[in-house]
């Protein structure tokens, strides 16, 4: 048993733990039919909960068919194995510069793992420079599930739900 409590406790529930009854259960878990201090037990059993399956379908490991396609599009950088082989990842180095490009993203990003990378200006903030392309400020920082970034104090760019690893491409 993971739990037990005395015969006669108030407690009656445990979240994460399935109750058992009065030490008996169909699979006889460790501690059933034992007493404790002199008393009966109720006996609990850990359960573990599936976790929720993503919603559309689940990215593979296989290459895509259209992945040599897509990373002929400037933003899109492929990424390689030990071996050399590429991967079913493709990071994101600039902002999108076309419609096109973007709607490439939009089609594909539950079928290849599409991360962000610092390698352009300040991407995937707007560019002090004033001859390059701009964007509104908060359309890239939380678009990808992870990003690859260069800037100081990350918590105040990104929101929580990115995941982070210091390092750019230059």
């Amino acid at each position: 048993c993971d739990i037990r409590f005395p015969a006669g406790a108030t407690f009656e529930s445990v979240e994460g733990f399935e109750w058992w009854g009065w030490g008996a259960g169909k699979d006889q878990p460790k501690g059933s039919q034992q007493r404790k201090h002199e008393s009966e037990t109720r006996c609990y059993l850990k359960t573990f909960k599936t976790p929720a399956r993503p919603r559309g379908k689940a990215l593979s490991s296989q290459l895509h068919p259209k992945y040599k396609a897509l990373i002929r599009e400037y933003p899109f950088q492929p990424v390689r194995n030990e071996h050399g082989r590429f991967v079913n990842v493709i990071l994101v180095r600039s902002p999108f510069r076309t419609d096109h490009q973007e709607q490439l993203y939009q089609k594909f990003k539950d079928e290849i793992l599409f991360l962000g990378i610092s390698s352009w200006e300040d991407y995937p903030l707007p560019a002090p420079n004033p001859y390059s392309s701009g964007f509104p400020p908060k359309k890239f920082v939380g678009l990808f599930p992870g990003f690859l970034y260069m800037h100081r104090n990350p918590e105040t760019i990104f929101p929580s739900h990115v995941k982070l690893l210091l390092l750019s491409q230059s």
